[in-house]
């Protein structure tokens, strides 16, 4: 006689079965149990295909290497996988709208971002029931926008926004359309988008966001040119010790703390200058910041991503040995991962993979600043010809700013905001020159604060931008981060 277990699994149809396992495969997820995950969802893949759930179970092993594990050679092929295996699946639709999204991840090459473009655009045609129409319509315009045709991108961005009115989709279009806006020299049409946003979307993380970018636009081009776009807040970071000596870089990590850099540590911390930890790395020479936001060290021969062990770089030589870098003093991370990193030595900035893979040679020049825009364009701050140059995603297309009204005396660092302004930290000024978003910036306006003033930077070594564009000044003089808004 067969136990009562025993008789209660042999009960149990494959179809049943298969929605257990994928729905524990989906606990685990939620657990942040990724490998228990993976096993449960491939279990239900490979011992029962025929099941309903056997394409969700596939989609989640292409979001897990897509998002998590950023293996995107493994997500392009579970996601084939499953177009060719379920064509009329319930989750296809969103394969499609994936694939897209990982063929932008992977690369901004105008090739890719037109296949991508066709990704989204199939799923809409394909599949015009299942709801996937807003997100493939936010996804198009982003494409669009990034392709340099903004009267298109408007377009798909209103038309999600009017077609899907109460869609979350609905408000990351709003915001998108306020970013082409913006791009365009559209103000007042931009803010006005991100206004809905926040009567539309209370209390939601889009709304948020719209209200830190109508922050910009107002102190930008309200507030400014007649009154300064910012004032001191009064608020100063000063670590534990009360002094914060000796700084070389400063940066805003994802969740909002303060990154200082001397040539001794890196310290993180909260917005009240309290100090939340160090990160590891001895005696770093510079800073940046991943595609996620998390911090890098940049220390001679290697680099040291947050929690990770460092990363050894070296280039190529023709006669087989490599050359490890011997300093490197600021790097930037590019829409696709790839990191840029600054190499004293041959006067070049050279393009790694994240996992420290040699890609070859993004631009030359001495190099002592780099910034990325949301397009991919790469602002690099050259330190011996006190010029800043502007370099296309892929490397091409140089071009020296010449904004009317700055002439650069001794620029020590930029940044570029949420909405794609061009900020330079003049040293020689003792001011922040503020540039128009696009291919050709044009000077915006200048801060400055007079020296025997409260929150003076004379002696200023590095800034860094929160999402609303505050403004965050190291000063050697002061020793101290101090705060406009």
């Amino acid at each position: 006689m067969l136990a009562a277990s025993t008789v209660s699994l042999a009960a149990q149809s494959p179809e049943e079965f298969a929605r257990r396992q994928y729905e524990s495969g989906m606990s685990f997820l939620q657990n942040h149990r990724y490998g228990e995950a993976l096993k449960d969802f491939r279990s239900v893949v490979d011992s029962y295909p025929a099941s309903s759930v056997a394409d969700d179970a596939m989609l989640e092993i292409a979001r897990y290497y897509f998002e998590l594990s950023r293996d995107f050679g493994a997500a392009e092929q579970t996601i084939d996988q499953l177009v060719k295996k379920y064509p009329r699946g319930d989750v296809t639709p969103q394969a499609h709208v994936m694939l897209g999204r990982l063929l932008l991840a992977r690369s901004r090459a105008r090739a890719d971002a037109e296949t991508a473009l066709a990704s989204f655009e199939r799923a809409t045609r394909l599949f015009p029931e299942s709801g996937i129409a807003p997100a493939a319509g936010y996804y198009s315009g982003e494409v669009l926008r990034l392709l340099g045709r903004p009267d298109e991108a408007l377009e798909r961005y209103e038309l999600v926004s009017a077609s899907y009115p109460k869609d979350p989709w609905a408000s990351r279009a709003m915001l998108g359309a306020a970013a082409g806006l913006v791009a365009d020299g559209r103000i007042t049409p931009a803010m006005e988008r991100l206004q809905r946003v926040r009567l539309r979307f209370a209390g939601t993380p889009e709304a948020d966001r719209a209200l830190a970018l109508n922050t910009i636009l107002y102190r930008l081009y309200v507030r400014a040119p007649a009154r300064p776009p910012y004032a001191f807040s009064n608020r100063v970071l000063t670590g534990s010790s009360g002094k914060l000596k000796d700084g070389i870089a400063i940066g805003i990590d994802r969740i909002g703390n303060v990154v200082f850099v001397n040539e001794n540590a890196a310290l993180i911390l909260n917005p009240s200058g309290g100090v939340l930890r160090s990160l590891t790395g001895t005696e770093p020479r510079g800073l940046f910041f991943d595609q996620d936001g998390r911090p890098i060290l940049t220390r001679k021969g290697n680099i040291v991503p947050d929690g990770a062990q460092p990363i050894v770089l070296s280039v190529p030589l023709p006669e087989g040995k490599p050359r490890a870098l011997e300093e490197i003093p600021g790097g930037a991370a590019t829409a696709t991962g790839d990191l840029l990193v600054m190499d004293r030595k041959a006067h070049a900035v050279v393009k790694f993979s994240a996992a420290g893979k040699h890609l070859g040679t993004f631009a030359t020049g001495d190099a002592d600043r780099l910034a990325v825009d949301s397009f991919g364009n790469v602002a690099i701050l050259d330190r011996d010809g006190k010029s800043i140059i502007v370099v296309d995603p892929d490397g091409r297309g140089a071009r020296k700013i010449a904004a009317s009204g700055y002439t650069p005396d001794e620029p020590v660092d930029l940044a570029f905001d949420a909405l794609n302004h061009l900020y330079v930290l003049d040293r020689g000024r003792a001011s922040v020159f503020i540039m128009t978003a696009g291919r050709t910036p044009k000077l915006l306006t200048t801060f400055s604060v007079p020296e025997k003033n409260p929150g003076s930077f004379p002696r200023a070594r590095a800034f860094a931008l929160d999402e609303a564009g505050r403004l965050y000044i190291y000063d050697e003089r002061a020793e101290r981060i101090q705060v406009y808004q």
